[in-house]
């Protein structure tokens, strides 16, 4: 029978290989992709569209982390330290490292989860600061839609800038 758990552990490795398809895409394609500038995007670069979205699956983990007390600093496991008005990545070898580590870690969390762990409750805040609370289990399968959500973006920027890309097939990456 499959469980939660083995669907998220899926989405894990899937999200892993996809993400390192993407990251060699843009990598042999784009001279500067930390500089490189998006036309009709609310962010204004390809670098602060990466950072976003890592930051977002940084603060996921972390809540997932804290709530199944997993006893892991993931800011100290990254080497994390965000200053304001800074860029989180030097250039993107720098991006690159950080991201496949996260992956790993995000691999690691998901194989040691039990399923229980499931049904928690998370409470959770908007950019508003408005509150919520949900059952971990939609809580996680936010989390990856929203990775799947934004390697779309990156493959319709990819798209407009005529580079073939193919990161998106769930079944034939994982």
């Amino acid at each position: 029978m499959i469980t939660i758990r083995d669907i998220v552990q899926y989405y894990a490795r899937y999200n892993l290989k996809a993400n390192t398809r993407m990251i060699a895409i843009i990598s042999d394609m784009i001279q500067d992709p930390i500089n490189s500038p998006l036309k009709g995007y609310f962010l204004k670069a390809l670098g602060t569209l990466l950072e976003h979205i890592y930051l977002a699956d940084l603060s996921w983990l972390k809540a997932f982390m804290e709530l199944g007390n997993y006893g892991k600093d993931i800011e100290e496991d990254l080497r994390f330290a965000l200053e304001p008005g800074k860029s989180l990545f030097q250039n993107f070898e720098d991006f690159t490292l950080k991201r496949q580590k996260l992956d790993m870690l995000i691999v690691e969390f998901t194989s040691k989860v039990e399923e229980e762990f499931f049904s928690k409750k998370l409470t959770i805040k908007n950019s508003e600061g408005e509150e919520a609370e949900c059952e971990v289990w939609k809580a996680i399968i936010q989390f990856f839609s929203r990775q799947t959500h934004y390697r779309g973006q990156i493959s319709n920027i990819l798209d407009q800038l005529h580079i073939p890309n193919d990161f998106s097939n769930m079944i034939l990456i994982s």
